[in-house]
């Protein structure tokens, strides 16, 4: 890396006033001595009314209390993006300790400004060293103290740090006010397809439990003895199914026999229905099936229901309308993983209008959905569209391009 004169490359661990810690875990227990959330790492802040009560009083918590100016990183994450994110400590009102799901960094205020290495730790030179040094264990990435010393951050003088900062909070609080609108619209976005879908779709009618309209059927369970066989066939997981979409860029595949294809082939018009997840809220999204690909089979997280008795497309927005009201997270069970379960799918009651009122519904439904998607794509555009100026303005900032322009622009205006 090319550098300004006056700039240094130095290790994060040449910077600090006193070594890395790691936080401790301890048991939750009601007004317990307060310990942080992993959830109070929040886009470069640290949030210090985001506790709990740990089990410890105030001298086993001392060790790890934090103080303004430190910064706080994320040990691990499920997200290679997210593992290595850090925060800033604010004003401490209260005494408050770290978990150990968290490294504390306490700066060295005479090297470097705690508010310039909390941006430097965010630019693409040292996100970069972060992931491609972070390790993978059942599906979490770490980083570990030895990862973090090492790290190599660009660092001018100290009133130059303090320049940089000026300049970036000026840029990027107007970026995060725009991810504020953003926010704000995608949940307005959120509560127009939740109540909207709902009223197109729940409309007077018979009520049905769900077997009586359609055949409930649980997907294979997936057994190492299927690893591999003479007829390996691709087959859908609840991986595969999104809200009202299928996803298919990692299909896998599994022996089936030839008796067990023709129970567990899906076609045309199957609904599938996620039975399992780890995350309670994911548990009842669903999809049609529309042939493609073709001749895959399903797993036991997932649920085939094959209408013989309704429109499966009013009946699948019908679901999707129960599942983002919340309906099926208030009925899955289970710890770690949820499922909702066949039994449960089953009985679940329908209110079910005549043929042409579901057809309709569709029409009314669909036009909701495409409305919102095009919304939601909008957003996404939008927040790739910051993300990519906030990335920039990194960029020149630890290059020392973004002082240097300003400096250029005010020699300009003087002469």
């Amino acid at each position: 890396m090319s550098l300004p004169p006056g700039w240094a490359l130095l290790p994060l661990g040449n910077l600090l006033a006193s070594p890395l810690v790691n936080g401790r875990s301890v048991p939750t227990r009601d007004g317990g001595f307060p310990v942080l959330r992993l959830t109070a790492i929040q886009n470069g802040r640290v949030d210090l009314r985001a506790t709990k009560g740990g089990a410890w009083d105030a001298a086993e918590a001392a060790p790890f209390l934090v103080s303004e100016g430190d910064l706080l990183i994320v040990r691990g994450n499920g997200s290679l993006h997210l593992v290595g994110r850090g925060g800033l400590v604010g004003q401490v009102a209260e005494p408050v300790a770290f978990p150990d799901t968290l490294i504390r960094v306490r700066p060295n205020l005479q090297l470097v400004d705690p508010r310039f290495l909390n941006l430097a730790l965010d630019s693409a030179s040292v996100r970069s060293q972060i992931e491609r040094n972070a390790r993978t264990t059942a599906g979490i990435y770490k980083i570990n103290q030895g990862h973090l010393v090492a790290l190599a951050i660009p660092v001018p003088p100290l009133e130059e740090q303090r320049r940089i900062v000026a300049l970036l909070d000026d840029h990027l609080s107007r970026l995060d006010a725009a991810d504020q609108l953003l926010d704000a619209s995608a949940k307005r976005a959120g509560t127009l397809l939740r109540t909207t879908l709902w009223g197109a779709t729940h409309l007077p009618g018979e009520t049905r439990s769900l077997s009586e309209i359609a055949d409930v059927k649980l997907g294979r369970q997936r057994s190492p003895k299927n690893h591999s066989g003479a007829d390996m066939v691709p087959y859908l997981r609840a991986a595969n199914v999104g809200w009202n979409r299928l996803r298919l860029d990692d299909v896998k595949t599994m022996n089936f026999t030839a008796a067990e294809r023709d129970t567990f082939t899906l076609r045309d018009g199957d609904i599938l229905l996620t039975e399992a997840s780890g995350s309670p809220g994911e548990v009842g999204k669903s999809v049609v099936y529309r042939g493609q690909p073709p001749g895959v089979c399903f797993q036991n997280t997932v649920l085939r229901l094959r209408c013989f008795d309704a429109n499966p497309d009013f009946i699948q927005r019908y679901l999707l309308a129960e599942a983002y009201a919340g309906r099926f997270v208030a009925e899955s069970r289970g710890v770690g993983i949820h499922h909702l379960g066949r039994t449960r799918l089953s009985s679940w009651p329908i209110s079910l209008p005549p043929r042409h009122t579901q057809d309709a519904a569709v029409e009314a439904a669909d036009e909701i959905l495409g409305a919102v998607t095009k919304l939601e794509s909008e957003i996404a555009v939008a927040r790739k569209r910051g993300d990519g100026l906030k990335r920039a303005l990194l960029a020149n900032a630890f290059s020392g391009q973004l002082t240097s322009q300003r400096h250029d622009e005010a020699t300009e205006e003087v002469a």
